[in-house]
């Protein structure tokens, strides 16, 4: 699945779409996390105009998504997950304005209270900002 180019999108959701018709489901659930792992097109640093790029076409896959699945009274629902930022603030890929346009359901996942890259990594692993995931979120960070 991909949402690099416009021919992209339309094969995914076309596939996708063949696949929830023919299974007989309801739906799709979409849950795309960790851009940098979805292969080739995804391996450039996040940098802002990257990011501004990944957002734009991830916008464009949703609402073709979206348009899809609702023009056959299917639904769409989609885990969106938080990223905790260094400063405190959080970081996401994609446009929150398109994410709650274009679904039906959302699952915002607050799995960790933080997580430092660098984990697994024998240069760094010495290094106290690289120990992994911190706890499980708890019910007052989640809420904020």
């Amino acid at each position: 699945m991909s949402f690099c180019t416009p021919a992209a999108i339309k094969a995914t959701v076309n596939a996708t779409l063949k696949l929830v018709q023919d299974g007989g489901f309801t739906g799709v659930d979409l849950d795309f996390e960790h851009p940098q792992t979805w292969g080739p097109d995804f391996q450039d640093p996040m940098n802002a105009t990257f990011k501004a790029e990944l957002t734009s076409k991830y916008s464009d896959f949703l609402r073709a998504m979206s348009a899809a699945l609702h023009a056959k009274e299917l639904k769409m629902s989609e885990c969106v997950g938080t990223y905790p930022t260094a400063d405190g603030g959080v970081s996401v890929y994609c446009d929150t304005a398109v994410v709650a346009d274009t679904n039906d359901i959302l699952r915002v996942m607050n799995n960790d209270l933080y997580y430092v890259g660098g984990r697994g990594v024998p240069a760094i692993a010495s290094r106290p900002d690289c120990e992994g995931m911190g706890p499980s979120s708890t019910q007052p960070w989640a809420k904020f």
